[in-house]
Parts: structure tokens; C-alpha cells; sequence
């Protein structure tokens, strides 16, 4: 099968329509082919409604400082093995990669 499109679907659609299309595909990083092929094989569509990524990385940094204090408390008086699970670990570990991949965004 060839990656070539040879293909054209029109369809109609009114202006509003066309704007909350064209927006959705835009928040979603994609073209509006894109778009509309992924939805109509309903496929995941990630869409992403923060305009300014720096607006959620200063709680989350806070959040980050929080969680190291309170494991360091507990790593001192030998409880962290209690509280905090592999399982947690691992999703608090995860956590701190998106926030670290977040920090690398360069926002215009």
C-alpha cells in the first residue's frame, strides 16, 4: 500500500462548523486531515488545553520540592519502605519525567 493519498472525501460544513473543527485540531497539534481521519477511526486524540505551559510547571515544581522534603523526613527515621510502595515509586518517578520533559518545552 503506497503512503500516497490518491483519494478526496468534501464535505460541507458551516462556518462555526469549520472554526471549532479547525480549533480542535489545532489544540490537538494536528491538521485538520489529521484530525479527522484519527476521529473518524476513532482513534486517541490527546487534546492540549494549556496555552502556556509555564502556567502548571510552578505548582508542579512546588509539588516536586514537597514530595522530595516529606521522602527525605522519612528516609531519616527508616519509614519510607511503609509509605511508599514500588508501585508509588514508579508513578512518582514518571510524574518527575513529564515535569522534566514539560521544563524543556520552549515557549514562544
Amino acid at each position: 500500500m503506497s503512503n500516497k493519498r490518491c483519494k478526496r472525501i468534501e464535505m460541507r460544513l458551516t462556518e462555526e462548523e469549520f472554526i471549532v473543527i479547525k480549533q480542535l485540531a489545532n489544540k490537538a497539534n494536528m491538521t485538520v486531515t489529521q484530525f479527522l481521519l484519527k476521529a473518524a477511526f476513532n482513534l486517541p486524540i490527546t487534546i492540549y488545553e494549556i496555552d502556556n505551559v509555564k502556567d502548571i510547571l510552578k505548582p508542579l515544581l512546588g509539588l516536586q520540592r514537597h514530595y522530595n522534603n516529606i521522602r527525605f523526613s522519612l528516609q531519616k527515621t527508616n519509614q519510607i519502605t511503609s509509605i511508599i510502595t514500588p508501585n508509588i515509586e514508579k508513578e512518582i518517578h514518571s510524574l518527575w519525567q513529564l515535569l522534566a520533559q514539560a521544563k524543556e518545552v520552549k515557549v514562544p
